[in-house]
C-alpha cells in the first residue's frame, strides 16, 4: 500500500510613479542637501541670544554629511525599482557615508542566483550585522544539483538565514529537480526553532510532507501567504495521526496556493492548520496530480467544510492525470463554500482536457458570487452559458464573467461540442442586458 503513494513527480517587483510623485517624495531630502546656511539672526529659540559657537554647531547639524547621505539615499530608494537600483549602486561609490546608507537599501531586497553568490553573501553578512538586519525580502535560487552540493547549499542557506533577523518574505528554489522535505529541521534551512517571523513564504519546487508543512505553519505564526509550487503529500502516513490531534491553527494566514495535493488526509489537515473555521483564510488555489483511490474525491470535498465560512476566492485546476469521470466535482466543492465571491477553474493540463463541472453547474452558483472565471473550458458549453444568461433567474449577484474555451480535436468529425462561434455575440448581448461585464476567449485569444 505504501508503494501506491509514490506518485510520479510532475513539477511546474514595482509600479511606475508619476514624476510629480517622485518630486514630492524627494523634495524634503534634496532641500536638506541644498539649503543655504542660516543667517546670524536666525535662531531656533528666540528667547536667548545665539552665540557664535552655538550657531556653528547648528550649521554643522544642518549640513552634516551622513545625514545628507541618508536623506538622499532614502529619496532614491523610494523611486521605482528599475530606476532606483543602478542609482543606489552609483551613490555607494561617492563616499563612505553614501556607501553605508546605499548598501542598507540595496540589501532590503536580496536576490541570490547561484551557490557561489550564496557563499559570498554568508561571508559578508556574518561580519556586518547591520546589513543582515536590513534584509526584508530574500529570493534564493542556488539550485544545487548532486548530493554533495545539496548538503553544502543547505548548510550555507541555514547560515544565511541565521543572519537575517528581520526577514519577512522568502522565495526559494534551492535545488534542481526532485527535492523532498520530510523533516523540517533536517531537510530544510528554516527550522522550527528559527527566530525569523515570515509574512510570506514561497517554495517553488520542493515536495513537502504534510508533517513538515504542518511544522512550518505552526512555527511561523505570522505567516499571511504560503505558496508551494511543488506538492504537499502524505507518503509518510502522518495525515491520519494529525487528523486526530488537536491542531493549533494559524490566526493570520489569508492566502494558500498549492500546485499539487496528493493523498487522502493531506488537504483536510492542511486547511485546518491554515486557519480552520476560526481563521482568516480567504484565498485558496489548488491543483492535483490525480483524483483517484489515493486522493479520493470525497476527501477533497469534505476538507473544505472546515473553511466554509472564511473562503471568499477559490481557484481549482483539473488534475494532471485523469483516471475517472470528474464531472460535477467542481459543483461539489463550490456547494461547501456558501460565502464564495470569486471562482476560477481550469480544465486544461498540457494537451489534456478534464471536465470537472456538471452540465447544471451554473444553476447552483452561490448568491454571493461576484466574479466567475473559467480557463480551457470543455464542460461548460457556449449554449449552456447563453441559456443561463437568458434565463429569468441567474441565481447570484454576478458582476463579471471571464470565460476561455479550449481548443481541441473535439469529436470524431473534428467538431468542438462545447463551442459555437454563433453564440458569442448573443452571450455578449445577454450579459450586457443583465449588467454583467463580459470577457470571452478561445484558446486565450480574445473573441
Amino acid at each position: 500500500m505504501a508503494a501506491s503513494r509514490r506518485g510520479s513527480v510532475t513539477s511546474r517587483r514595482g509600479g511606475s510613479n508619476s514624476h510629480l510623485a517622485l518630486l514630492s517624495s524627494s523634495r524634503k531630502p534634496f532641500a536638506l542637501a541644498s539649503a543655504p546656511p542660516g543667517s546670524e539672526d536666525d535662531s531656533d529659540d528666540h528667547s536667548e541670544v545665539c552665540t557664535g559657537r552655538s550657531l556653528a554647531t547648528r550649521r554643522h547639524q544642518r549640513i552634516d554629511g551622513p545625514r545628507i547621505a541618508r536623506s538622499l539615499v532614502a529619496a532614491v530608494a523610494a523611486w521605482p525599482a528599475p530606476d532606483a537600483t543602478p542609482l543606489l549602486r552609483s551613490l555607494a561609490l561617492v563616499g563612505r557615508a553614501y556607501r553605508e546608507a546605499a548598501q542598507v537599501e540595496l540589501f532590503r531586497h536580496l536576490t541570490i542566483g547561484n551557490s557561489e553568490q550564496l557563499r559570498r553573501c554568508v561571508s559578508v553578512l556574518a561580519k556586518n550585522a547591520t546589513l543582515g538586519r536590513a534584509v526584508h525580502d530574500l529570493t534564493l535560487r542556488p539550485r544545487g544539483g548532486d548530493a554533495k552540493s545539496r548538503d553544502r547549499v543547505l548548510k550555507d542557506a541555514r547560515a544565511l538565514l541565521h543572519c537575517l533577523r528581520n526577514l519577512r518574505k522568502l522565495d526559494e528554489e534551492l535545488f534542481k529537480g526532485d527535492f523532498d522535505v520530510t523533516d523540517l529541521d533536517k531537510d530544510y534551512p528554516l527550522g522550527s526553532a528559527s527566530t525569523i517571523r515570515l509574512h510570506s513564504f514561497r517554495s517553488r519546487a520542493a515536495w513537502w510532507e504534510i508533517g513538515a508543512i504542518h511544522a512550518l505553519l505552526t512555527s511561523q505564526s505570522e505567516l499571511e501567504v504560503i505558496d508551494v509550487g511543488g506538492a504537499i503529500v502524505d507518503r509518510e502516513w502522518a495525515g491520519a495521526r494529525l487528523s486526530e490531534e488537536a491542531i493549533k491553527p494559524s490566526s493570520r494566514l489569508r492566502q494558500l496556493c498549492v500546485s499539487q495535493i496528493l493523498h487522502e488526509d493531506t488537504l483536510g489537515v492542511l486547511l485546518r492548520v491554515c486557519g480552520g473555521p476560526e481563521g482568516r483564510l480567504t484565498d485558496v488555489a489548488l491543483g492535483f496530480q490525480s483524483i483517484d483511490r489515493d486522493t479520493p474525491r470525497a476527501s477533497i470535498t469534505a476538507a473544505f467544510r472546515s473553511v466554509r465560512d472564511t473562503v471568499r476566492q477559490l481557484t481549482i485546476s483539473a488534475p494532471l492525470e485523469a483516471t475517472e469521470d470528474l464531472s460535477g466535482f467542481l459543483d461539489e466543492v463550490v456547494a461547501e463554500l456558501p460565502a464564495l465571491e470569486v471562482l476560477e477553474w481550469n480544465e486544461g493540463a498540457d494537451a489534456l482536457r478534464v471536465p470537472i463541472a456538471s452540465s447544471r453547474f451554473l444553476d447552483h452558483l452561490p448568491r454571493t458570487l461576484k466574479e466567475l472565471r473559467g480557463r480551457s473550458l470543455v464542460s461548460l458549453s457556449t449554449s449552456k452559458v447563453l441559456a443561463w444568461l437568458e434565463s429569468d433567474e441567474l441565481g447570484s449577484d454576478l458582476k463579471r464573467i471571464d470565460l476561455d474555451w479550449a481548443n481541441g480535436r473535439g469529436d470524431e468529425e473534428g467538431r468542438e461540442p462545447w463551442y459555437r462561434e454563433r453564440h458569442i455575440a448573443r452571450i455578449q448581448d445577454a450579459a450586457e442586458h443583465v449588467g454583467i461585464e463580459c470577457r470571452l476567449s478561445k484558446g486565450d485569444a480574445a473573441l
